[in-house]
């Protein structure tokens, strides 16, 4: 969050684990796409999560908000079922996301362009 409010970018987050199918296919289907790679590295601050926890710090700094949990953070921004993502401000406020089944890039970068737009109006004050 804080390389977002620096960086004054959104954050992808993506929710999965190493043997989830779903999240083999959005990989091998959507992720993969250099386009897709090359504009959320410059438009995002990227994050993972593993669901199963493996690997993952005890705690989430949202913002200036309180950290909250792995669970905590899986629960609020419905991390399950896998894959699934959610667009975030660097204070933590949603603003877009989706989980499952899309596994084209083009549904992805929709999604990626969906957050931006959302972005960009509540930086302006709408």
């Amino acid at each position: 969050m804080a390389e977002a409010k620096t960086s004054n970018k959104p954050v992808f987050v993506l929710f999965g684990f190493e043997t989830c199918p779903g999240c083999k296919r959005l990989y091998s289907n959507a992720l993969s796409n250099s386009d897709l790679r090359e504009t959320f590295q410059k438009s995002f601050v990227l994050a993972y999560v593993d669901t199963d926890g493996n690997g993952e710090p005890s705690s989430y700094q949202m913002g200036d908000g309180p950290a909250l949990s792995h669970a905590d953070l899986l629960a609020l921004f419905k991390g399950t079922p896998t894959p699934s993502w959610v667009f975030l401000t660097s204070k933590g406020v949603r603003l877009h996301g989706e989980r499952g089944g899309k596994t084209q890039a083009r549904d992805l970068m929709r999604d990626g362009e969906i957050a931006l737009e959302k972005f960009k109006a509540s930086a302006a004050g709408g």
